[in-house]
């Protein structure tokens, strides 16, 4: 994926089903299986999974660590400003890329 992709998103609400993280990929012009779904719900991770996208939890949905990762997380963080401390955990480098970063 090229790095002008790497922080683009597209909120979707919850990803309840496989196509509505298709959908967004397919809006960034990213395969889903190079996509990854960042999450609060343990349906959102459930549908990454599904997609063949790499699941990141978030605990700020209400759901715990364990519950995230039996659902596919990848990674869990405490919100998205600890995920962005802990990018190179998930494979996102130069965070800041070639312009302004977009939100995640």
């Amino acid at each position: 994926m090229p790095p002008s992709t790497w922080l683009r998103s597209i909120p979707s609400g919850h990803c309840q089903e496989r196509r509505s993280c298709w959908r967004p990929a397919a809006l960034l012009g990213v395969d889903p299986g190079q996509a990854m779904v960042v999450g609060d719900s343990v349906w959102d991770l459930l549908a990454a999974r599904r997609a063949g996208a790499l699941g990141i939890g978030l605990l700020s949905g209400g759901y715990g660590r364990e519950e995230l990762e039996r659902a596919g997380a990848y990674r869990v963080y405490a919100d998205p400003a600890d995920l962005l401390v802990h990018a190179d955990e998930v494979g996102i480098r130069n965070i800041a890329g070639p312009g302004p970063a977009q939100p995640m």
